[in-house]
C-alpha cells in the first residue's frame, strides 16, 4: 500500500498556522507605566501605551518624551503575568517632521519582581531576564504625517512576565528622545491552518519538541480535559477503512488522546503517556455514504501538556512509516532582498542563498559594497537551535579593499542575526571603503 494521504498531509506537520494578536494594555497612570524620566506632565510615559491617543498630527500629549537622548528605561506593569509574543510601535514624529527624535537601539526585558519594575536606573538589571527579539532597533518614522506601524516578534514563547522593560540606548540624532506608541501583544488565537480549536486550550506551534518535520502542535488543556484541535476529513469513500498515523509525546504523568466522530465505525480513543515522541495509529470505517469524519487530537485532563506531529491519513490499514521528510520541507531560495543587512551605505551585489532540508539549514552568502559601519551582519529567515561544530564558520572577504585574514561569523543572541567579524578575534571593520564578505554557515533551525 502506498503512503498516499487523504487531505491532511498539507499541514499534518504543522507548517502553516493562523496567529492573531491582541494588545495588552496596562493601567494608564504613572504607577503602572514608568520611565527613567519624562519631559513634563504633557509627555507622561503611559501616554505611549494609550490607544486613544493619536499617532498622527502634533505629538503634544500624544506620547512619551524625555529631555535626554541616551540611556532611558521604559517599564510597563501588565497587572498579571502574560506571555508577550509581539510588540507594536509607532516611532516619534511631529506632523511628519522631527523624526530624528525617535528611539533607536533598545533591548527588551521581562520580570515578575516588583523591585525590578520600580528601579529605573538604566544600568541596574536586577533580576530582569533579557528577551530575544527579531531585531534590536526601532525603525525611524517615515517623513510623512501618517501612521507608520511596525512590529517586533518576541521569541520568549512560553515565559510569562508581569513587568516588561524596554531599555532605549539612543535616538536617530534628535535633541530629545520620544516615541508615540508602544503596545505589548499576546496571541489570542493560534491554531494550525485547516484545524479548529476543541474547547479552550492553549495551543502553540512548538519549535523545540518535534517528532516529524519542523514543528509540532503543543496543547495544554485549560479548565477541563479533552481539549485540543480537530480536523474534518471530507471527500471520503463510502464503507472504506482509513488509518490515521501520528507522532505524540506528553509531559510526565499526562495523557494525549486521539479519536474520531462521524464514521460508520469510529476509531476508539488511542492514548499515549510517552515522554518522548512515539508513533501511534488507529483506524475508522466510513459509513455507506462516505460522510465526513472529524479527527480529534486532545489533551485528556485539565492541565495536561501534550504534543502532536506528522499527522497522516491513509486509505487502507497501513501505518505511516515516518521515514521520508514531510512534503514541502525541502526549500531553496535567495533571501537577500528580505534580509536586514547592516554595515554598508551602498550594496553593489548581494546573495544570501538558503538551502533547507527538514531542520538543516545551509546558507551561502556574498555581500559587497561601500562600508559605513564597524559592525557587519545580516539576518536569515530561521532561528538557529543547534549549531553543532558550525557555531563559528569560516568566512572570506575584504576590509577597506584589503583581504581579511581568518574572518569569522558567529552565533547571534539566540536570534536570526548573523554577525560577521574581520578576524578570528572578533574584530570590527573599517567604516569606509570597499567591504566584501562571502562564505557559508550551517545549523539546525526552527
Amino acid at each position: 500500500m502506498s503512503e498516499s494521504c487523504v487531505n491532511l498531509c498539507s499541514n499534518g506537520s504543522f507548517e502553516d498556522w493562523i496567529v492573531n494578536f491582541t494588545s495588552q494594555y496596562p493601567t494608564l497612570d504613572t504607577d503602572h507605566v514608568k520611565a527613567t524620566s519624562y519631559y513634563s506632565s504633557d509627555y507622561y510615559p503611559h501616554y505611549a501605551c494609550d490607544n486613544s491617543k493619536s499617532v498622527t498630527g502634533q505629538c503634544w500629549r500624544q506620547g512619551w518624551m524625555v529631555n535626554a537622548t541616551t540611556n532611558q528605561r521604559f517599564h510597563i506593569d501588565l497587572g498579571t503575568s502574560k506571555v508577550i509574543k509581539r510588540i507594536y510601535y509607532e516611532n516619534e514624529h511631529e506632523t511628519g517632521t522631527l523624526t530624528s527624535r525617535g528611539v533607536k537601539n533598545f533591548t527588551l526585558w521581562g520580570s515578575n519582581n516588583a523591585d525590578d519594575f520600580n528601579d529605573l536606573t538604566y544600568a541596574n538589571n536586577g533580576t530582569w531576564t533579557s528577551i530575544p527579539l527579531s531585531w534590536y532597533y526601532f525603525d525611524r518614522h517615515i517623513d510623512s504625517n501618517q501612521s507608520d506601524p511596525k512590529y517586533f516578534v518576541v521569541y520568549s514563547y512560553s515565559v510569562a512576565y508581569r513587568y516588561y522593560a524596554l531599555k532605549f540606548a539612543d535616538t536617530y540624532g534628535g535633541d530629545v528622545m520620544a516615541v508615540r506608541r508602544i503596545e505589548l501583544q499576546e496571541e489570542n488565537f493560534n491554531n494550525p491552518e485547516g484545524f479548529d480549536i476543541e474547547g479552550t486550550p492553549y495551543v502553540v506551534r512548538d519549535i523545540g519538541d518535534i517528532g516529524y518535520g519542523n514543528y509540532s502542535a503543543k496543547i495544554t488543556a485549560i479548565g477541563s480535559g479533552l481539549q485540543g484541535i480537530n480536523k474534518t476529513l471530507t471527500g471520503l469513500k463510502p464503507s472504506t477503512t482509513y488509518t490515521v498515523s501520528w507522532r505524540t509525546k506528553v509531559t510526565s504523568g499526562d495523557t494525549s488522546q486521539v479519536l474520531t466522530i462521524g464514521a460508520g465505525t469510529n476509531m476508539s480513543a488511542v492514548e499515549s503517556n510517552s515522554t518522548s515522541f512515539e508513533t501511534k495509529s488507529g483506524s475508522f470505517i466510513t459509513d455507506n455514504s462516505g460522510s465526513n469524519v472529524t479527527l480529534k487530537f486532545l489533551s485528556k485532563n485539565d492541565g495536561d501538556v501534550v504534543w502532536f506531529d506528522g499527522i497522516q491519513v491513509n486509505e487502507g490499514e497501513t501505518v505511516y512509516s515516518f521515514t521520508n521528510p514531510p512534503i514541502g520541507l525541502i526549500e531553496s531560495f535567495d533571501y537577500a532582498e528580505n534580509s536586514i543587512i547592516v554595515g554598508w551605505s551602498t550594496i553593489t551585489s548581494k546573495t544570501i542563498r538558503i538551502f533547507k532540508i527538514g531542520k538543516f539549514v545551509f546558507v551561502s552568502y556574498y555581500i559587497t559594497g561601500t562600508s559605513n559601519d564597524i559592525k557587519t551582519s545580516f539576518t536569515v529567515p530561521y532561528i538557529p537551535t543547534n549549531w553543532g561544530n558550525a557555531r563559528y564558520a569560516s568566512m572570506s572577504g575584504k576590509d577597506n579593499g584589503s583581504p581579511i585574514q581568518g574572518g569569522v561569523m558567529c552565533k547571534g543572541t539566540e536570534n536570526n542575526v548573523m554577525p560577521c567579524y574581520s578576524n578570528g578575534a572578533g574584530g570590527g571593520w573599517t567604516a569606509s571603503g570597499d567591504k566584501t564578505i562571502f562564505g557559508q554557515i550551517w545549523f539546525e533551525a526552527i
